[in-house]
């Protein structure tokens, strides 16, 4: 029985059940609320964690574990974002159109960021377990060489499961958030890709047998993205073991007339007789064509064929030496503080004359031969290998290439194939003079690109300074005996090579170009110049471009010292590629 009572309470509280319903739908949203943010301020925090982590993601950093704690920060971070975006309390907002979808990419993003930190983690963890094992043996780096491939095929593997969510309808900060992150992890995917065939290319040399052809290329007379190639020897690899034979000067190795010169390499430099002069090999900087007609010269003038080819200048021999440690050659310590110098210039000062030139490619070749026995005895960290070889990549320091097309793909993955591509810019200074004056030469590059009624202009403002004190031995400042030149003059060739489908190449003042034409890839145009001593030369090279929006690489030219470029308000050196954007 009711109490007299109860139905005036049931009509004082029905008015009220409104209220309360909204005060918790209200409560509700404002604690979803404050849930996102906080997921949002997690995420947050896992990328500070991850950019602090790259910071420290150096090859001998890695192998002492610096990134992981950063690393297994992001992780908890991550995984507290996507804790709090999954609450149950949180699930009716999943099915309203608009911000469902929000909550959707958020969840998608932090799960995917979570598998990219616990691949990074298990990939270091497992990588210097695989840099720390015993190389001493010709069997010991093979396998080395073939778990570091299949552990970047098993993290690239794993970030295959890293979904990004929804792509439409998203607001601004995830939208770019998104768009951010699926670029890295694209990326990151083609640098493990990369890795995989490489480690597996290299782990094929030294398996071998493989004999290659072995170049010390000289940055103090510059060709095309490389030093000349003035010392050869032969490579030979065989169940991990390695030798490098005695190397000598390119010169007495005569090569007989006969070996065709094919392709855009023809077109362009088949005046240069560079089938039958080594020197003039690299007059192009596509490695492929100087490489392969190597290869064929070497086998008429020797008899011999070879597997590859390698051109390794004094930056590359430094990069070995940060491995190796010191080596003893002729009575001096060379290490990688003074290679270069010593390369490049000091050995001109011991050895001044025209007449020495066969001592000092012997001691080059010396150094070479030095550095090959130590990393054949086992006496190298990998991590310092590692790093002094990508360094080297990156600058063009060191090119590989392959007769054997797999081989050849896993060299260009891991950089050092020394291809240009069809969106490449490469500036390249030649050295015509037979003197040692690029070790003076300063070389600018300003870029800007600018819309037209067609699409856009390029423009390459290049200065060239020719800082060659005097008192220079004859070697170094010429004249070269078979050069009508003065003491310290530059006798160059200016060459640019364009974007494949760039037109109009031009430069101003220039009526008729020396150089033009496709070279691979790439478009070229060049001049002849000379530069006296203390002299500065502006060239304005001018391109044309179909779109108003788009991005080109920057390619390094393997010069020493490096040119200096500027892109609006970029400024860079380039000893390493830059990607570079404009438009829209």
């Amino acid at each position: 029985m009711d109490m007299p009572n109860e139905e005036p309470r049931r009509r004082r509280l029905v008015p009220l059940l409104p209220v309360l319903a909204v005060v918790l739908l209200l409560g509700w949203a404002g604690w979803s609320a404050l849930t996102a943010v906080a997921a949002a301020r997690d995420a947050d925090a896992g990328r500070a964690a991850i950019e602090r982590a790259s910071e420290r993601s150096s090859p001998a950093q890695i192998v002492d574990g610096e990134p992981l704690p950063d690393l297994r920060d992001a992780q908890q971070r991550f995984r507290s974002a996507r804790s709090r975006l999954r609450h149950p309390l949180l699930t009716p907002m999943r099915i309203v159109p608009f911000l469902g979808r929000q909550i959707r990419s958020a969840d998608a993003l932090t799960g995917a960021a979570t598998i990219v930190t616990e691949t990074a983690i298990d990939a270091i963890e497992q990588g210097r377990r695989t840099l720390q094992a015993p190389r001493g043996s010709g069997s010991q780096r093979i396998a080395l060489l073939r778990s570091t491939s299949k552990l970047a095929s098993d993290a690239y593997e794993r970030l295959r499961g890293a979904s990004l969510g929804p792509s439409n309808g998203l607001i601004g900060p995830l939208a770019r958030a998104r768009r951010e992150f699926g670029e890295e992890i694209t990326e990151l995917r083609r640098t493990l890709r990369n890795a995989a065939i490489a480690a597996s290319a290299g782990a094929d040399l030294l398996q071998g047998p493989r004999r290659t052809l072995v170049f010390a290329a000289n940055n103090a007379e510059m060709r095309a993205g490389s030093g000349m190639f003035l010392s050869v020897g032969e490579l030979t690899t065989r169940a991990g073991r390695i030798s490098l034979g005695r190397m000598s000067a390119v010169g007495p190795v005569t090569v007989p007339k006969g070996v065709p010169v094919t392709g855009d390499l023809a077109d362009r430099w088949g005046w240069a007789n560079p089938s039958l002069d080594w020197t003039n090999l690299m007059l192009s900087p596509d490695f492929d064509a100087s490489a392969e007609l190597a290869t064929r010269m070497w086998k008429a003038a020797r008899g011999r064929t070879v597997d590859g080819v390698i051109s390794l200048d004094p930056v590359g021999l430094r990069g070995l030496l940060q491995a190796t440690g010191p080596v003893s050659v002729g009575g001096r310590r060379i290490d990688a503080s003074n290679v270069v110098e010593e390369l490049l210039h000091e050995q001109y000062e011991r050895f001044p004359e025209s007449v020495a030139a066969g001592t000092r490619r012997e001691f080059l070749g010396d150094i070479a031969v030095a550095v090959m026995q130590k990393l054949d005895s086992g006496e190298w960290e990998p991590a310092a290998l590692m790093s002094g070889l990508a360094d080297a990549a990156r600058g063009r320091h060191i090119m590989i290439w392959s007769a054997r097309a797999a081989e050849r793909a896993g060299w260009r993955a891991t950089g050092v194939g020394g291809e240009l591509s069809g969106s490449s810019l490469m500036v390249n200074v030649l050295n015509r003079g037979g003197n040692k004056l690029d070790w003076f030469l300063r070389v600018d590059a300003d870029l800007s690109i600018v819309p037209t009624a067609n699409g856009s202009q390029g423009v390459v403002r290049l200065t060239i300074r020719n800082e060659a004190p005097a008192g220079e031995p004859r070697v170094v400042q010429g004249p070269h005996p078979d050069i009508d030149a003065r003491a310290g003059e530059y006798v160059g060739i200016l060459t640019v090579s364009l974007p494949g489908a760039a037109g109009g190449g031009r430069i101003d003042g220039v009526d008729r170009l020396g150089i033009v034409g496709s070279d691979g890839a790439t478009r070229v145009v060049g001049t002849y110049f000379r530069l006296q001593r203390g002299s500065v030369r502006t060239f304005v090279i001018r391109f044309e471009l179909s779109v108003r929006a788009g991005s080109m690489r920057v390619e390094p030219s393997a010069r020493v010292p490096a040119t200096r470029w500027r892109f609006g308000s970029q400024t860079w050196t380039d000893e390493i590629a830059r990607t570079v954007e404009w438009g829209e």
